[in-house]
């Protein structure tokens, strides 16, 4: 019995030796990912977007507030959850948040929940809601949701084994990935990208909560979070929460709540510190040969993550094959949650 103790003693010493200092104190909490994901091609969820938009389409000045690649689904989750599977061994739980839809593909395992927007949203009357940053803003409220999680949007993907010194250090920092695209300081633009008016307004927030300066956007990349500085964020900024909460699709009045506000509400608190992982991103368009390049130039081994962002408007059938073709040649294994 001695012998064996020993034996498992030493096992132990081992592994842990293959471990940094910040992955041993890391690996003994629970880290989970959260998802956010809509089916888009079901005709139920199409018509009650299709009439809140008829009622709402006055007040939207962002072109791109109900674009078909906001919603448009090819499968983008199930080759992210594969990359998790191959990549990320350290997860505890994954929370995918849904409204009230399950991917097809997805049968019952015991590491992944499917959320509804009933049960995060604090107010009924802001359901349903066709608005990312919306969603967003209620993850913290996700029941039984570790403290230190990752969010992820299902087109950003694990390219290469992750840490979780990648996302958290030792000291229970969260990390943020700073892209080099300027925060624009103009004012907001009738027509212009719902992204650039929400990173405006959370600038000029920023400015008065804490000081002006130069800042950039976050790269399109896994975020790290902590539910208590969200919780810490929404007591700093009440009404940020509530309005962008109530906004069914992106409007001029939102704020970058996830990627953005949350990150450098943490930062200015000393409850963050600058991650240093470059995140690539390729964007889908409808012409394949741009596609085709695109894909060949992402050395996936070479990148921990990456994104792959739709921009087509329209539907294309070719498009839909190559992007699949992509995805299937990078991540051929089948996790243990399909069907």
């Amino acid at each position: 019995m001695r012998c064996w103790s020993q034996r498992i003693f030493w096992c132990i010493c081992v592994l842990a030796s293959f471990l940094s200092p910040v992955e041993t104190s890391l690996r003994a909490e629970n880290i989970d990912i959260v998802y956010t994901w809509v089916d888009g091609s079901d005709t139920e969820w199409q018509a009650l977007r299709d009439m809140y938009h008829t009622l709402y389409r006055p007040f939207l000045i962002n072109y791109d507030a109900n674009t078909k690649n906001r919603y448009r689904n090819r499968d983008e989750l199930k080759y992210s959850l594969r990359s998790v599977y191959q990549f990320a061994d350290f997860v505890h739980h994954i929370y995918i948040v849904t409204a009230g839809q399950k991917p097809v593909w997805l049968k019952p395992h015991p590491k992944i929940t499917i959320v509804s927007h009933r049960e995060i949203f604090l107010k009924a009357d802001d359901l349903p809601t066709f608005n990312s940053q919306a969603i967003e803003s209620n993850l913290h409220r996700i029941p039984n949701l570790a403290e230190k999680f990752i969010y992820l949007n299902d087109d950003v993907l694990f390219g290469a084994k992750v840490a979780l010194s990648d996302f958290f250090t030792d000291t229970g920092l969260i990390r943020v990935n700073l892209s080099e695209r300027k925060v624009s300081k103009k004012p907001l633009v009738v027509g212009e990208c719902a992204y650039n008016s929400a990173w405006k307004n959370t600038n000029a927030i920023l400015n008065i909560y804490f000081k002006k300066e130069k800042r950039f956007k976050l790269c399109h990349a896994p975020f790290a979070l902590k539910k208590s500085i969200m919780q810490d964020a929404e007591q700093q900024f009440p009404y940020v929460f509530q309005a962008v909460s109530s906004h069914k699709f992106r409007m001029s009045s939102d704020f970058t709540m996830t990627n953005g506000l949350v990150q450098y509400y943490a930062l200015y608190t000393k409850r963050a510190k600058f991650g240093r992982e470059p995140s690539p991103m390729i964007r889908i368009h409808n012409d394949t040969k741009l596609n085709k390049n695109a894909c060949q130039n992402l050395k996936i081994k070479e990148c921990k993550f990456f994104c792959v962002e739709d921009v087509t408007i329209e539907d294309n059938p070719l498009v839909d094959l190559q992007i699949h073709n992509f995805f299937e040649s990078s991540f051929p294994t089948p996790a243990p949650w399909e069907k």
